[in-house]
């Protein structure tokens, strides 16, 4: 009996359906002389401005009106209550859906009732979310802890977040948002893309407000997108500075992207000084970030790339390591995107961000000893700040001329070698079997398991443990399978494999690697 075991969540899913709160109310028609409109409105009026005054003010104010409490006046403890009467509305929810498909009445719900319940979605079995280890069977006691625990989400998000987000407006910070203050907001808001002060938006007034909008909304899911970074907050004294590149234009022998994933590595040169520094470093390609210099003026580094993103020259107690598509894309400061993720950060670290440190392609940046650069750094200014790395081989050979020259055009700083242990990554740092890219292809050559005949043409006469990774776009190139040779594992990107007899290996056969035994 699946009721004398701890109850799931994936079964609370099977019938778990949160309730609508129906939101209701009169706007106070008293009206009171506006302050001076703000420049930009806030999200929560903006978003309710209808084509004529009145519609607006009996939008902003009907959940006002029903959650404000019998003093008209919104605080905490009302949005806490209107909290509770979500949670317990989708409790009920819960419990309504079980016992209307009780069809028995015997306090069970089986696969079949549940069916029965669900026929106006043929084809959809309620208990494709079920896992197998269940029997196919909802009891009075799962139903009950589903309840209890489903409708944590529904505290925040609805009317509750809608709630918070109107106390926020509060103008004198108090605690508490009146109806006047509220109105007196509101009214401003809308005599902003009012201009002749008819108490109607015209066409073009209302052209106005759509572009205004569609900004706020940009911005707001800037923040939210921000706030899933779930940042350490900085502290009071902390100069933030934020690096971000798309890439290095250097190859780290260390991997924190896997054996098929291509690290680069960037270093982060601190001068001295008595600022305390809060970094986020971002990128698009995974990236190991080597902080050198005076490293005790960091109190913080934040390192991000949606491929894989880790430190070395720092304790581990200061490092941050984030992997997430959607946290800190690189996005240019250039563009409109890029400006509002630089002004969520700002809001998510709690404080405003000094200073950016912003190009496509980035080797070194030099933290200065004031902590502070301009904000308005664009790639291409600023040289001191963004400085060259030479060319390291990192111990390859330029056995063949063709190889080498691919290998410095794509990486102009080289091959930079790294201890793996000496990396702080929510990912694991191991050393990579064969080298990504070009880098690979030089190693492989130098180890006479490559030979190659002709520029990007490549045969394998010895068995390699794997392809080298990144061998994609301007980095594919051809490879021949001498007869005898197992193919080899990994991922070949857009490169092609033949064999001796000039065959090629299908798209398919290249997606089933042969593991190479020792």
């Amino acid at each position: 009996m699946v009721g004398r075991h701890q109850p799931s969540l994936k079964k609370a899913s099977a019938i778990v359906s949160l309730a609508s709160v129906a939101l209701a109310g009169l706007a106070d028609a008293s009206a009171q002389t506006p302050p001076p409109p703000p420049s930009v409105p806030p999200s929560v009026l903006i978003e309710s401005i209808r084509d004529y005054r009145e519609a607006y003010l009996a939008q902003v104010f009907s959940v006002f009106r029903i959650y404000s409490g019998p003093d008209q006046i919104l605080t905490a403890e009302d949005i806490e209550r209107a909290r509770n009467i979500a949670a317990a509305a989708a409790r009920a929810n819960v419990m309504q859906e079980f016992f209307a498909a009780d069809l028995n009445d015997d306090g069970r719900v089986t696969h079949e009732e549940l069916a029965a319940v669900n026929r106006k979605r043929p084809g959809v079995s309620p208990f494709e979310v079920v896992g197998a280890h269940d029997d196919g069977v909802i009891t009075l006691e799962e139903a009950n802890a589903a309840a209890r625990a489903g409708p944590a989400q529904a505290r925040d998000y609805g009317v509750g977040a809608m709630l918070v987000r109107l106390l926020d407006l509060d103008p004198n910070k108090d605690g508490k948002l009146t109806a006047d203050e509220l109105e007196a907001q509101a009214r401003a808001a809308f005599a902003l893309y009012d201009k002749d002060g008819d108490g109607t938006l015209s066409a073009t007034e209302m052209r106005a407000l759509a572009t205004a909008r569609t900004a706020d909304m940009r911005e707001r899911a800037a923040e939210e997108q921000m706030a899933s970074c779930k940042l350490p907050p900085a502290g009071a004294a902390d100069t933030i500075f934020h690096v971000r590149s798309y890439e290095a234009g250097a190859l780290s022998d260390v991997t924190v992207a896997g054996q098929d994933g291509v690290t680069e590595t960037s270093e982060l040169n601190i001068e001295a000084g008595d600022t305390p520094l809060y970094i986020v470093a971002s990128s698009y390609t995974a990236m190991i970030w080597r902080v050198t210099g005076h490293v005790e003026r960091v109190s913080r580094i934040v390192v991000s790339s949606p491929a894989g993103a880790g430190a070395v020259g720092l304790p581990k107690e200061k490092v941050t390591s984030i992997r997430s598509p959607g946290c800190l894309r690189y996005q240019s400061a250039a563009v409109a995107s890029g400006s509002q993720q630089l002004a969520a950060l700002g809001k998510a670290l709690g404080k405003q961000v000094d200073a950016i440190i912003d190009a496509y392609t980035l080797p070194k940046a030099m933290i200065p000893s004031d902590g502070v650069a301009p904000r308005d750094l664009k790639p291409g200014r600023k040289a001191a700040l963004r400085s060259t790395v030479a060319f390291s081989a990192g111990g390859l050979e330029n056995v063949d001329a063709a190889t080498y020259r691919s290998f410095m055009r794509f990486n102009p700083s080289g091959l930079i070698r790294i201890d793996p242990a000496d990396v702080v990554s929510n990912g694991k740092a191991q050393r990579y079997d064969i080298l990504p890219q070009e880098a690979g292809l030089l190693q492989l050559l130098m180890s006479g398991s490559l030979q190659t005949p002709r520029p990007g043409l490549y045969t394998i006469d010895k068995p390699i443990a794997r392809f080298p990774a990144g061998l994609a776009g301007a980095h594919q190139v051809r490879f021949v399978l001498a007869e005898g040779v197992p193919r080899p594992a990994g991922n070949p990107g857009h490169s092609t494999l033949a064999r001796a007899d000039g065959s090629v290996f299908t798209p398919e056969e290249l997606r089933l690697p042969e593991v190479i035994k020792e």
